[in-house]
């Protein structure tokens, strides 16, 4: 067993690690098993362990404290509330922007046919001038 520092760059934390190596006959090297120890204190130079892997778990509420949870007063419920309101608000507000940019669309599309069939009425204008002009 040997005790391996390796200094992380980006964060300037030394961590320490407990290192074993063993030998791979297959691909005949060898490697090594880390074991995370802690983390380097650098004032002191001591090793603060590091605890378990993972995110730590929430005890379970005792009887008392999930009627407690669930029986929570109006102060706690308005905020709440006033979030939703302010939700229904927003969404009317984006209701009636579609709305609007709805009916511009269709008065869009209606100059868009007047446009077309103003441009089909010259085309057929200017045809039948250039068939006078050449016949």
């Amino acid at each position: 067993m040997a005790i391996l520092y390796q200094r992380n760059k980006k964060n300037g934390v030394t961590y320490v690690f407990d290192a074993q190596s063993y030998y791979v006959p297959s691909l005949h090297q060898s490697r090594k098993k880390k074991r995370l120890i802690g983390k380097l204190d650098p004032i002191s130079g001591e090793v603060i362990p590091t605890g378990p892997r993972g995110r730590p778990r929430k005890k379970p509420l005792a009887p008392a404290e999930a009627q407690e949870a669930q029986e929570a007063p109006e102060a706690q419920r308005e905020p709440e509330r006033s979030a939703l309101e302010a939700a229904k608000l927003k969404l009317a507000e984006c209701a009636q922007t579609i709305d609007q940019l709805n009916k511009t669309v269709s008065d869009l599309r209606a100059e868009n046919a007047e446009q077309k069939r103003t441009i089909s009425d010259l085309s057929s204008k200017i045809e039948r001038i250039q068939r006078i002009l050449n016949g």
